[in-house]
């Protein structure tokens, strides 16, 4: 072995575009390669699509072959038939006969938990849906062949909550080729995607990733990982490795690739912020080290990356490929295994929620009617340790599809309004099962059929602005696993300011914007004031446009950044005094009472608040209004939906209508309520026979002013520019005529609120005001 990398030039018509998110294996001199996101289409644009081709590079001949598949193996009748295009899937070569590929995204399906099986020799190619333990599909998992055990074994990998959101798995899962059926193992307490695992001398050996969740709460994981794992499949047993303590390189690093020659583990490139082009070895050390069973088979020789086994005979430890079952313990009894802390049996059983996972797991799980425990049930429940004993209600993998069209590829699922896929159940002789058949309306295209902003954005979906792509909302990692969406959406009026063909480079209105997209560069005009265009280009200068070369900023932008609304201190990049309505470090808002868009040169305009509001939305130019109960974007309207009556459009005030006999609460004490310096109320008494009792409080210093008018009369101040702490007054009959003719009504205003705080009042016309029976508080 030289060391030495060699660059094969393949011949021939038939070359595959570039791609990445794809699997490659060997199989003889062969190597086979599927799926993944190609570059560019069959005619150099820039593609970005979801491609099914199977490639086969012969390594003696140097010659690439599209394979033509048949596909005669189709999921449900021809519901789902392969080739599926998929990314982040996984492949695996079984025997010599066949290849599978596990899972992935699709970009129809989205995360799928098909498994798709491709024959050598045939080429047939079948899809096979989940049969024993439930499962997700994923993204960016591994998974391994074990020739040992005859099981490919699956772990990690970046999955769906719903349709919105995301998660990543710790879980690990064995699938049996011969029946296509899965059963859950012991998950490892770190969750992981675009990691690498390979099969060595009886261990699984698994190496670094990203193990970020991007959670608001972070627990410390990392991007770029450097953990190394090892899974024992024999005593389904996780241990950790641990990487060399002065080690000279960088070994953080996910979507990296990883493979075994000569009994030792090579792991190829990998990116951390940056792309490595390096090779990393690493060789499992030796098991004749260990003198006593507990050190051979326990965590200790795991943690080496070696699976030992005990000689029962020579009483000697030695490697898992020279064990025989007669004459070699292979795992530590229950007993002897060192506690690695973690859930316990009936705690791992408990946390499953289906039936056919319950059954299909390692840990003697039984189902118990709507649970799942360890060994037996409590009281006299009869377990259940059969895929047909499930209830169809426990059995349903409905509730892990999350979007219409694999929703629709199961007969007795149904995708509802609510964005769900729920699980129809029919009765039929006294026995209930699954319906065979229920009318499901159209999905209507899938999220990547959408072509333009307006119609990605009216679906579930998001629109990805500088690769023009339209994706589901919970792919986005799955879609951009190296950061390729620079700006996304799922608003539709965003859309609108989107120009034609997408964000170019013109539409980035600050230099620090424009140098952050990786193809523009900044012209700036010269003024020196921070106003500029920015064009495609590089470092040379602009591409398909004109600069003066002093003026091109490429790398680093020029360092007066006003807007144009002022320029710097000689010798510094602080701004002089805003001009032109702006404020901000670099004269980039506008002043309070203004708005509008002063970036790159733009312009401020007064708010518009119809006299009821000074301050406004920076940006959009949505008045604050400060009389409580006034509404609108210029403050032109009452808040008639909680009772507020008046014209403030045309100059009047907005009064909210007290009912005679209750206590009103008012709290002010919502962010919202900061902009509110009034509120107004009125009252009609409406018996001419009685008194009109009225109190009012504030729970901070504020002003009130009162007022009285009639048909008769014009409005006349009754107390003016009064604290309003606590006050109370009557307001007599025989001063104040309260028959309907006269139409009397009381105005109170109330001025000077400094929120939060809250305002109790009250008029009465009941001989005694009884507060404890009419209580009311609004609170908005």
């Amino acid at each position: 072995m030289c060391g030495v990398w060699e660059e094969i030039h393949t011949s021939g018509s038939q070359v595959p575009k570039g791609r990445y998110g794809h699997s490659a294996v060997l199989r003889g001199d062969n190597v086979y390669m599927y799926g993944g996101v190609r570059y560019e289409d069959d005619v150099g644009k820039y593609g970005g699509a979801i491609t099914h081709e199977l490639w086969a590079l012969d390594t003696t001949t140097k010659q690439w072959e599209l394979k033509h598949v048949r596909s005669e193996g189709c999921y449900r009748g021809d519901v789902v038939c392969g080739p599926l295009a998929v990314v982040g899937h996984s492949a695996v070569v079984i025997g010599d006969d066949r290849m599978l590929v596990l899972f992935g995204h699709s970009p129809v399906y989205g995360y799928v938990n098909y498994v798709q099986t491709y024959h050598f020799g045939t080429g047939k190619w079948s899809v096979h849906g989940s049969q024993g333990a439930l499962l997700k599909g994923s993204y960016g998992h591994s998974s391994v062949w074990d020739p040992h055990s005859r099981l490919v074994y699956v772990y990690g990998g970046h999955l769906s909550d719903n349709i919105a959101t995301y998660s990543l798995s710790n879980l690990l899962h064995s699938l049996d080729p011969e029946t296509m059926k899965w059963k859950r193992l012991s998950p490892v307490d770190s969750s992981r995607f675009l990691h690498s695992a390979v099969y060595l001398d009886g261990l699984v050996l698994v190496f670094g990733g990203n193990t970020h969740n991007d959670t608001s709460y972070s627990q410390g994981a990392r991007c770029y990982s450097q953990s190394f794992l090892a899974y024992d499949p024999a005593c389904d047993r996780w241990h950790t490795l641990r990487p060399p303590a002065h080690f000279p390189h960088d070994l953080s690093r996910y979507g990296h690739a990883a493979v075994t020659y000569a009994e030792s583990m090579y792991v190829v490139g990998g990116y951390n912020g940056r792309t490595f082009s390096d090779v990393i070895r690493f060789t499992p050390g030796q098991c004749r080290g260990y003198s006593s069973k507990k050190s051979c088979l326990g965590a200790t020789s795991a943690t080496i990356g070696v699976k030992c086994t005990w000689n029962r005979k020579t009483r000697t430890c030695e490697p898992f490929s020279q064990a025989s079952s007669k004459t070699h313990d292979i795992c530590l009894d229950d007993g002897e295994e060192e506690d690695a802390g973690g859930p316990s049996p009936a705690e791992w059983c408990a946390e499953i929620t289906s039936c056919p996972t319950c059954i299909h797991s390692r840990h003697d799980c039984v189902w118990c009617g709507s649970s799942c425990a360890h060994q037996k049930c409590k009281g006299i429940v009869k377990p259940i340790t059969s895929d047909d004993q499930c209830q169809p209600s426990h059995a349903s993998n409905c509730n892990l599809l999350h979007n219409c069209h694999a929703c629709h590829t199961e007969s007795y699922c149904k995708w509802e309004h609510d964005h769900k896929c729920y699980t129809y159940i029919q009765t039929k002789a006294n026995k209930t099962q699954m319906a065979s058949q229920i009318p499901q309306a159209p999905c209507g295209p899938s999220c990547s059929e959408r072509t333009t902003c307006a119609n990605c954005t009216a679906a579930s979906c998001m629109w990805c602005i500088n690769k023009m792509r339209c994706v589901e909302n919970n792919a986005y990692v799955a879609s951009f696993p190296y950061g390729q969406c620079m700006e996304w959406t799922t608003q539709k009026p965003k859309c609108d300011a989107i120009p034609p063909g997408g964000f170019s480079c013109n539409a980035h209105k600050t230099c620090e914007r424009c140098q952050e997209d990786p193809g523009c560069g900044w012209c700036d005009n010269g003024s020196g004031t921070g106003v500029g265009t920015c064009l495609r280009g590089g470092f040379a200068g602009p591409t398909n446009a004109t600069c003066p070369k002093k003026r091109w900023n490429f790398l680093s932008c020029p360092p007066c950044q006003c807007n144009g609304h002022s320029t710097c201190y000689v010798g510094n990049s602080t701004c002089m005094p805003c001009g032109d309505l702006t404020a901000g470090e670099h004269c980039h808002i506008c002043q309070q009472g203004f708005f509008g868009d002063p970036v790159n040169g733009g312009s401020c305009q007064p708010c518009d608040c119809n006299n009821h509001g000074t301050d406004c939305h920076p940006e959009t130019g949505k008045c604050y209004c400060n009389t409580k109960g006034i509404v609108g974007d210029r403050c032109d309207r009452c808040d008639k939906h909680n009772k507020f009556l008046g014209d403030p459009a045309n100059g009047e005030d907005c009064f909210y209508n007290l009912a005679l006999d209750f206590q009103f609460t008012f709290n002010m004490t919502k962010p919202e309520d900061l902009h509110f310096k009034r509120i107004n109320f009125m009252n009609r008494p409406i018996r001419d026979d009685l008194n009109t009792d009225f109190r009012i409080t504030c729970s901070e210093p504020a002003k009130i002013n009162i007022t009285v008018k009639t048909v008769l009369d014009p409005e006349r101040v009754i107390l003016s520019d009064f604290n309003c702490t606590e006050y109370e007054h009557t307001f007599a009959q025989s001063e104040y005529n309260f028959d309907a003719a006269h139409n009397t009504t009381f105005y109170v205003y109330v001025y000077e609120l400094r929120p939060p705080l809250f305002v109790q009042v009250a008029f009465s016309q009941h001989p005694r005001l009884n507060l404890r029976q009419f209580f009311i508080t609004f609170s908005t």
